[in-house]
């Protein structure tokens, strides 16, 4: 699908900010295969996230699942036609905020999997920073930076044919002006921004993020830049401001999935770790991940407290309800379960539950119109019953120097760093 196309810098300027996004001044929650999910995602937005990308799903996967409504849990899922499992879903908390990311190596498979589920997202971006074999080997991820023409290809076949805002996130290549260079025919293609984790494909977390890179990347683009690469902390994104500052939004990946409050402004009164952690199982399974997930997940999120009494305790874990013996949660279960659908949370629910198409359903706009974060009538108080509402912290437009970032997660459920 080869596009003659060029679109100019100039005319792209009118495409930096939709009528719905705007990729300045945010906060940004990366997309992170296995741990991505949409329990994590709304943890994220009732902390402050501004935007949250989903993980990344490959085009032909996407394309091939069966759009369906789940009246148990309130979802629109995307299911495997061959087993029944979900491979995406979203609800209406996120609406207008979620982005849906893209693994790639072909423009006309890129298109069917995003027009696939573009109804139920607010954007479209392409994985063009992954370096793990599983996206290289298949020419997605980072071996994009390799071949530009491809590249350019899926992102102008994109924004030619959705009605939404299509981004990339990238690596830095071995030259600065390489860099660059790539990042302008990006630019060309009409994208409303693109992401740049500050190292290179062969980089790992030992090599410190470049954070000297956003400067002459800022001063050649005129769309959105949004920085990736060791904002861990609000100290180390503090340090950034005052450094460097060269970027109109900050993304963050393995912050978040350590410590999803993260996100909440200085001001605020933190939450304890113990809170953070009850909260997203609370958020998980009364969403209905599979166990394995929310477990993966949970694990992911200890992993930096020390607390090995908690990792020994979860790596034995069998069930929704052992995770929650573990994190003092089994009065909290024992109430909730009754209300939960039978096998919820396991594999077979899925296999055993018909597969019904639904294209037409969709999340009412709520009162006043708006976007996403928004909750529908009468599932406030069912999140308060099920322990999960937001976090009550003021929303905000935020400034770049009020957040933190983390290194992209991608395939496998490792970092792009390998960690």
């Amino acid at each position: 699908m080869e596009n003659d196309e060029v679109i100019s810098r100039e005319t792209n300027r009118d495409h930096a900010t939709y009528p719905d996004v705007d990729y300045r001044g945010k906060l940004i929650l990366a997309p992170m295969v296995h741990a991505g999910n949409l329990a994590m995602r709304l943890e994220c937005l009732s902390y402050g996230a501004d935007l949250v990308y989903g993980e990344e799903i490959i085009d032909r996967r996407i394309s091939s699942t069966v759009r369906t409504y789940n009246d148990a849990y309130n979802t629109v899922e995307y299911r495997s036609r061959k087993d029944g499992t979900f491979v995406f879903s979203t609800n209406r908390e996120e609406r207008g905020k979620v982005v849906f990311q893209l693994g790639t190596a072909d423009a006309t498979q890129a298109l069917l999997g995003a027009q696939k589920v573009v109804q139920d997202v607010c954007a479209v971006d392409v994985n063009m920073g992954c370096p793990k074999s599983f996206s290289v080997k298949g020419g997605m991820g980072a071996a994009l930076l390799s071949t530009p023409l491809v590249a350019t290809d899926i992102l102008k076949t994109l924004r030619r044919n959705l009605p939404c805002p299509v981004t990339c996130k990238i690596r830095l290549l071995d030259t600065m002006q390489k860099t660059i260079d790539f990042a302008l025919s990006c630019e060309d293609c009409g994208i409303a921004a693109i992401a740049v984790h500050a190292r290179e494909k062969h980089e790992r977390p030992a090599h410190a993020a470049r954070w000297d890179s956003f400067r002459p990347l800022k001063e050649s683009l005129s769309i959105p830049l949004i920085a990736n690469g060791d904002f861990m902390t609000r100290r180390s994104a503090d340090k950034f401001r005052k450094e460097v500052g060269w970027a109109d939004s900050l993304m963050i990946a393995r912050g978040a999935l350590w410590n999803p409050a993260i996100f909440l402004p200085e001001e605020a009164d933190a939450p304890t770790r113990l809170e953070v952690i009850q909260k997203y199982i609370r958020r998980a399974i009364t969403l209905g991940h599979v166990f394995q997930n929310i477990k993966y997940t949970v694990l992911q999120m200890i992993s930096q407290d020390g607390n090995l009494q908690w990792n020994e305790a979860m790596q034995a874990t069998r069930s929704p309800r052992d995770i929650c013996d573990v994190f003092d949660l089994a009065e909290w279960y024992s109430a909730i379960s009754p209300s939960l659908p039978q096998a919820a949370c396991t594999l077979q629910y899925y296999r055993a539950r018909e597969i019904v198409e639904d294209n037409a359903f969709t999340f009412a706009a709520p009162a006043g119109g708006g976007g996403g974060g928004c909750v529908a009538e009468g599932e406030e108080q069912q999140q308060k019953e099920n322990g999960v509402e937001g976090h009550p912290v003021k929303r905000r437009r935020l400034d770049v120097d009020a957040g933190v970032d983390g290194d992209e997660v991608c395939a496998g459920g490792a970092s792009e760093n390998g960690t």
